[in-house]
């Protein structure tokens, strides 16, 4: 699970991991009461808001995994996030959670 906070708005462009060959940002909506999900190529975040990841049909999810993860791992991930036109490297962790 991942929280993301921003003051100014933003979007999230991409995110990646060693662990993985590529990273993924999900939106998971509900059609014909069922949930479809597919890749996004960037996320909106509004200003003074906080962005729960793994919760509300926002996921980010990690392809080719270079090795098996388990419940509770903690993953290193690289968000870029464009502030104001410009992007903004963030580096930080993610706590492996169960589907």
């Amino acid at each position: 699970m991942l929280n993301l906070s921003v003051t100014k708005a933003a979007r999230l462009m991409s995110l990646s991991s060693p662990v993985a060959e590529a990273g993924e940002i999900q939106d998971v909506v509900m059609i014909h009461g069922k949930p479809q999900s597919g890749a996004v190529s960037s996320m909106k975040l509004p200003a003074h808001s906080t962005t729960l990841f793994g919760t509300h049909g926002v996921y980010l999810t990690l392809v080719g995994l270079k090795q098996p993860l388990n419940v509770g791992d903690r993953v290193p991930l690289t968000l870029v996030v464009d502030i104001s036109g410009k992007n903004v490297i963030v580096n930080t962790e993610a706590e492996v959670k169960a589907l």
